[in-house]
């Protein structure tokens, strides 16, 4: 065999071997040596990267995500709002690759309204190490997943985070009331849930792990907790209707059948921070975490910390304001019983 042959020969074992090298792991989530486990929520960030407040944006990201030291960062939904969509989204996550901390994403009803598909934006996120998001196959939407989050001491699951797609426009709203209508978590999300929560369950002696779900849209119960019960009590922001579907597709229910979440984390509503409970389970808004991109009522931008505890029911969250300053600190399940 001549030099050329044998160049020829290295040559094709090395592309062969670097297209089976083994990808950079992503990261696990894991609670920490005093048994908590932070994460860090931001909403609607409506990202135009020419508009003059967008600084407002990164600064509140870089102030929270340097001053909290999360374990997690969850971005729930709107997170650009002009095209090129992909470029901008881009944007946010080399920005959030920076802090070296894992996040994960859901979709709002704004993300593919430009010049991209949400499962174009989930493939881009997906190809960042630290983004931990993936798609269940053949479910409605993109991004439906759950994050398990390990023991501080053992590589056993002490906590799941439910992430769940929940839509733009209703299908139904055409079929049914022929004027537009938000979207819902499907009937076949609600049945991979119940299935997945229940073989969790399962693989731990039948006893349901603390979890927490994200979403953009707010479930109907969030409407229903303020209208059955007059004596309910809010924690936070309410300056704004709370614009859930009209179809409910169960997913609450699921959940109190289920027994594993604890709380529910939304976006979509602006001029909402609040938190309320309803059956036992905590209904929460994120803070505004955007520009003057968009309508903002509510003040300064911001985000929400929630910090989950290992091996016990129990959370506790608060609203931080871009300034570092901290309001509607809670307990559950004190707070929402």
């Amino acid at each position: 065999m001549n030099i050329k042959r044998l160049v020829s020969a290295f040559l094709v074992m090395a592309v062969c071997l670097s297209a089976y090298a083994k990808k950079p792991s992503k990261p696990v989530l894991r609670f920490n040596e005093s048994r908590e486990f932070k994460v860090l929520q931001f909403t609607d960030t409506h990202l135009i990267p020419s508009n003059a407040t967008t600084p407002l944006v990164w600064e509140n990201i870089r102030n929270a995500v340097t001053g909290e030291k999360p374990d997690l960062i969850m971005l729930t939904g709107d997170q650009v709002y002009a095209k090129p969509a992909l470029d901008n989204y881009k944007v946010i996550l080399d920005t959030l690759d920076k802090f070296g901390v894992p996040y994960g994403i859901v979709f709002g009803n704004h993300d593919k309204e430009f010049d991209q598909t949400n499962a174009s934006l989930l493939k881009e996120a997906m190809s960042h190490r630290l983004c931990v998001t993936f798609d269940t196959p053949g479910l409605h939407g993109e991004g439906n997943c759950f994050l398990e989050i390990k023991s501080h001491s053992a590589d056993t699951t002490a906590s799941v985070i439910w992430c769940f797609d929940s839509g733009s426009e209703s299908p139904l709203s055409k079929k049914v009331t022929k004027n537009y209508d938000y979207d819902y978590v499907h009937s076949d999300q609600v049945e991979w849930y119940g299935k997945a929560s229940a073989g969790i369950t399962g693989t731990h002696c039948g006893n349901p792990l603390p979890s927490v779900a994200f979403m953009h849209i707010p479930l109907p119960e969030y409407s229903y907790a303020f209208k059955e019960d007059s004596n309910f009590k809010a924690y936070g922001t309410h300056r704004e209707t709370i614009c859930s579907s009209h179809f409910n597709s169960g997913l609450f229910c699921k959940m109190l059948e289920c027994g594993d979440v604890m709380a529910v984390f939304c976006g979509h509503d602006h001029d909402n921070d609040f938190s309320v409970g309803y059956y036992g389970i905590m209904l929460a808004y994120g803070r505004y975490s955007g520009a003057a991109t968009v309508y903002n009522n509510i003040g300064m931008n911001g985000s929400r910390v929630i910090v989950l505890h290992e091996g016990e029911r129990k959370l506790d969250s608060y609203i931080r304001l871009r300034d570092g300053s901290a309001k509607d600190l809670t307990h559950y399940p004190e707070y929402y019983r």
